[in-house]
């Protein structure tokens, strides 16, 4: 079972609350409902945001490898998503999401010191941004 926490819970700008239903933000996302398909790995993959509705960005914790967060990287920009790694060598946070300078409400912080494997971060990847098509080879 994967599990984090929100850093708080705050009105949005727009005036919109962030709620948390199931264990999962609810917030008043603006991105579009359609099934997108992009290329990556040399397979076609699929992201259909209308199956999911989480959190806008995942803060991966500093444990993940650096091959981990070089395939990461590459997934967000294959898929429109974005990625930004923080952090001095051997203790860098990854960011991964819709929006990266989201309403902190709309965040999920993984554990620090959480070991994720290969299936747990499949699973956080289609939960929160319908990733379903990614696999445990995909990304190490």
């Amino acid at each position: 079972q994967i599990s984090g926490s929100r850093r708080s819970h705050k009105r949005s700008s727009l005036g919109l609350a962030a709620g948390l239903i199931h264990g999962r933000v609810c917030a008043g996302a603006s991105w579009t409902s359609t099934v997108r398909q992009f290329e990556w790995h040399g397979k076609v993959q699929t992201m259909t945001p209308d199956d999911c509705f989480g959190y806008l960005c995942i803060s991966f914790p500093v444990t993940l490898s650096a091959e981990t967060r070089r395939a990461l990287h590459s997934l967000a920009e294959a898929a429109g998503l974005h990625a930004s790694s923080h952090g001095p060598k051997g203790l860098r946070n990854l960011r991964f999401g819709n929006s990266l300078d989201c309403n902190p409400a709309a965040e999920l912080m993984l554990p620090e010191c959480s070991e994720l494997s290969a299936e747990e971060i499949c699973q956080v990847l289609a939960t929160n941004f319908g990733l379903m098509s990614i696999t445990p080879e995909d990304i190490t």
